[in-house]
């Protein structure tokens, strides 16, 4: 299948049970369920029954972007070219903020992002301090799927509040395959005292943002200062 666009089918753009495929220079476009609550969510290939899937090239549409979701669903087929490349054929979710808010004996762990769809999605604490590493997996539950673009899970307050000084404590959201999923940037709950986190870690919201605002405030008010002292002294020549 070469030059082709397959575009505004809910059902699916293309249906596969067995056999072989290979599309090139293609483009998949508003292939769209009509999900309410997921409205990013599509379906431009189902395959399944040992069938082989190869994309080699796309020229728009769902996926073009480096990493980005293809909306393929697998079951049981070998995936080659850009549909066996991405961390996942179905949908990749973006994490773009983490929240620890702290109810009762738990902490509620508040993830914002996009594409964050209720298939095979849990999260991740990790718990570093120098080379040792504490990996602990997690649920979101039923419950936690707000939007998709908001999930929510809790953890013992305990795992937080106990780390050690020195530890650094870090969240992630786990998607596609169950067996060896992927991993989204993850986010610091927990800074170890560094002032910059490394590679794709980022600082969660919270305390780093109210005092970089207030730093913020504080040079505005310098400012003026100035300026007022600066008309006030050019008043007094004239």
């Amino acid at each position: 299948m070469k030059d082709i666009t397959i575009a505004n089918s809910p059902e699916s753009g293309i249906t596969m049970s067995g056999g072989s495929v290979v599309i090139e220079k293609g483009k998949f476009l508003n292939n769209n369920p009509f999900n309410g609550k997921y409205p990013t969510h599509r379906r431009n290939i189902i395959c399944s029954d040992s069938a082989s899937l190869t994309i080699s090239s796309l020229k728009g549409g769902d996926g073009v972007m480096t990493n980005c979701s293809l909306w393929i669903f697998n079951d049981g087929c070998d995936l080659r070219g850009i549909a066996g490349e991405r961390a996942s054929p179905f949908f990749i979710p973006v994490l773009k903020s983490v929240e620890a808010i702290e109810v009762g004996e738990e902490v509620e762990i508040v993830c914002k992002g996009k594409e964050m769809l209720p298939c095979d999605l849990s999260f991740m604490v990790v718990k570093q301090m120098g080379e040792e590493k504490q990996i602990e997996k997690d649920e979101f539950g039923e419950s936690g799927y707000v939007s998709e673009t908001e999930v929510e899970g809790g953890i013992p307050k305990e795992r937080i509040s106990e780390a050690e000084d020195e530890a650094e404590v870090k969240v992630s959201i786990l998607f596609g395959d169950g067996n060896n999923p992927s991993s989204t940037d993850s986010f610091i709950l927990k800074n170890n005292g560094e002032t910059e986190p490394k590679g794709d870690e980022k600082v969660a919201e919270g305390e780093d943002k109210i005092e970089w605002c207030l730093f913020a405030f504080i040079g505005c008010i310098v400012v003026l200062v100035i300026f007022v002292g600066l008309f006030v002294v050019v008043v007094v020549f004239l």
